[in-house]
């Protein structure tokens, strides 16, 4: 089967694959080249088109971002109470029902007939039946009121909790898919545009370079990068020369706080500024507030004594 012909791949669809900021980068470099030289009635009439997809784009961006805050907020949510479960809540409700039913008597294995694994182990959906099991178990057993109470209490915060959990999930869905098409549609306006500028220029087609970001487009470099950082860590996530206004994305998908700053050495400690995102948060940051960009070294710290951090970066 032949290739493509080189003319027909959309350059700006092949550079922004997979990284939103890539795209929002082309996309601005573009729009404001086209503002500068608005006056021109040709370039004029390419800026009123584009600009409409650039704001699209833009606004596709900062919804997904939004959004995502959202859905870290509330796994985090379900995270708080997943953790209370598993320590706390079983702890005293079965210490509680032990004080009425003896360990190992048939009243008490038919509450907790394994005992507090169910509620220590197991998907998410799991630990919530558990909890509903329980309340069933003990129905209308008056000496058990108290316990009951706080069981029915949890389990209406948990069951909110997963649900809140799961809409948000669809919602970050709808919005990444949303910012899918704007950015295929921007870069389809942008290949529309070059192709015109082109027809325009085509005695001197070097003259349309302005009006791109050329070092984006013709270097695709790896721009998302995820993995883990042992507990009291310090680990190098990439190499990059960055302009002090490049925006990072800081994702922390574990379950301990992070540190990320630039650094003159492979692993280096930070010497400076750096920023701190809590566990479950995401932030997007230029790149001046991790230190020096031409430090070259991205690098994030674990500072935690026995857990493992995890990180998505998009630079």
């Amino acid at each position: 089967m032949e290739r493509n012909w080189l003319f027909f791949i959309n350059p700006f669809l092949v550079a922004t694959e997979h990284s939103a900021i890539k795209a929002m980068t082309i996309s601005r470099h573009h729009d404001a080249a086209l503002y500068v030289n608005r006056l021109d009635p040709f370039i004029g009439g390419l800026y009123e088109s584009f600009h409409l997809l650039h704001e699209a784009l833009e606004e596709a961006y900062i919804k997904m971002n939004a959004q995502g805050g959202t859905q870290k907020g509330a796994t985090a949510r379900v995270t708080e109470l997943l953790r209370e479960l598993m320590s706390k809540k079983i702890k005293s409700w079965d210490i509680a029902i032990q004080q009425v039913y003896e360990q190992g008597s048939t009243k008490y294995i038919c509450l907790l007939p394994k005992r507090r694994w169910p509620y220590q182990n197991g998907a998410q959906e799991d630990r919530l039946g558990a909890v509903m099991g329980m309340l069933g178990a003990i129905g209308d057993d008056a000496a058990l009121a108290s316990v009951k109470s706080d069981v029915e209490t949890f389990a209406d915060m948990l069951e909110k909790a997963l649900s809140k959990q799961l809409g948000n999930f669809s919602g970050t869905q709808s919005c990444s898919h949303d910012l899918e098409k704007a950015r295929v549609a921007m870069c389809v306006g942008q290949y529309a545009n070059l192709c015109l500028l082109i027809a325009k220029n085509a005695s001197n087609p070097t003259v349309v370079e302005r009006y791109f970001d050329m070092p984006q487009i013709r270097k695709p470099q790896q721009s998302e990068f995820r993995g883990q950082v042992r507990a009291k860590g310090i680990k190098t996530i990439a190499k990059r020369t960055l302009n002090q206004y490049d925006e990072v994305v800081l994702d922390n998908t574990g379950e301990v706080e992070l540190e990320f700053y630039m650094t003159a050495m492979k692993n280096g400690a930070s010497l400076g500024l750096s920023v701190q995102v809590p566990a479950g948060e995401k932030a997007t940051v230029f790149a001046k507030a991790l230190g020096n960009p031409k430090d070259h070294y991205l690098v994030v710290k674990n500072a935690h004594g026995n857990l493992k951090g995890k990180y998505r970066v998009e630079v």
